[in-house]
């Protein structure tokens, strides 16, 4: 694995683009009913000037570019290639015996062709005319493999990306803006507020578009993705992937060096190395999504994060409905529970 050249990174997303993106996110704030000191805050940390210094460390660590985002290239092989493992599994539902001809052997998949005796064949010619997969199933194979040319690992601080951990993506998770699921979500607006966390996840770098409250953003299709912190020790914590088990980021992050605990092995040593304000609500309360891994305590007025605190910050409301329904008046659109 090896990191994108710095002038590079920035034909993933453009320059205008992002920019758009942050006038956007700017225009959507109102919606995820911050209070007015919390909003404040997050306006500011959309510019480095404005920053507070507290919350830039990842940035340094990481050598993030303006932004805050580190594109890394990632070589394909059978634990990452999404399209290999979609064709395992289908294989795998197939009545017929793939053994004889090494069908589920990586290379065989990536070079597309397979030996019967003497004879070669094109493989998905192959496993048609022989009834192994169906015509549809192969359609959607080829058209990932098609894709997966190239695959890339993002470590990222960027709000944006936060914004988009679950939503118009090919997987979902309580953090979805459109689920209605007790409106978790409405906690995404302040995450860029946590010095901790980082998100991390797997992209073609292909761009989506979704459209909020008549904003329109760009953003990335995720294959994979997780959320990060850095602990007290100045090691890193990778908690669960979306989807379930499909990459290991703790084996990849150790590729670069990094010190890495185990994210799956939650106990009392699991501390985040900052304390800092949490954003709140209009309503006072915290507003911090659930981490799928350590909840969070309360210092004072402070938090951080803690294995040893089963406390999970969830913003959560008894609402029904995505984020495009709500009117901007929480008196209005929620019942706070």
């Amino acid at each position: 694995m090896k990191r994108v050249e710095r002038k590079n990174e920035y034909s993933f997303l453009l320059p205008k683009s992002e920019k758009t993106n942050i006038e956007n996110f700017k225009g959507i704030l109102k919606y995820f009913y911050l209070s007015t000191e919390t909003h404040r805050r997050v306006i500011q940390t959309l510019s480095s000037r404005t920053r507070e210094n507290i919350n830039s460390e990842l940035d340094k660590l990481f050598k993030l570019n303006t932004q805050r985002r580190a594109w890394f290239e990632l070589e394909l092989n059978e634990s990452n290639d999404i399209g290999y493992k979609r064709y395992i599994n289908l294989l795998q539902k197939s009545a017929k015996k793939v053994e004889e001809y090494d069908l589920s052997n990586y290379n065989t998949y990536r070079l597309g062709k397979v030996k019967k005796g003497k004879q070669e064949f094109k493989l998905f010619k192959f496993l048609l005319q022989n009834e192994f997969l169906s015509k549809e199933n192969i359609e959607k194979i080829t058209t990932i493999r098609a894709k997966a040319t190239k695959l890339y690992l993002c470590i990222s601080r960027n709000p944006i990306d936060y914004l988009f951990c679950s939503t118009n993506q090919n997987f979902s998770s309580c953090m979805s803006m459109t689920n209605g699921d007790n409106g978790y979500f409405l906690g995404l607006g302040g995450l860029s507020l946590d010095p901790n966390r980082f998100l991390i996840f797997i992209s073609t770098g292909r761009i989506k578009r979704f459209n909020i409250q008549g904003y329109e953003f760009k953003h990335f299709g995720y294959q994979t993705r997780s959320w990060g912190l850095i602990l007290s020790d100045n090691s890193l914590c990778i908690v669960n992937t979306y989807p379930y088990n499909k990459l290991d980021f703790y084996n990849e992050f150790k590729k670069l060096g990094y010190k890495i605990t185990n994210g799956y092995d939650y106990t009392s040593s699991l501390v985040s190395k900052y304390t800092f304000l949490p954003p709140r609500l209009k309503d006072h309360k915290i507003s911090l999504p659930y981490l799928d891994g350590p909840g969070y305590a309360c210092i004072g007025q402070k938090v951080h994060y803690s294995g040893k605190n089963e406390t999970y910050g969830s913003t959560r409301y008894n609402i029904e409905g995505s984020i495009n329904d709500f009117t901007g008046n929480m008196a209005h659109d929620l019942d706070i529970i």
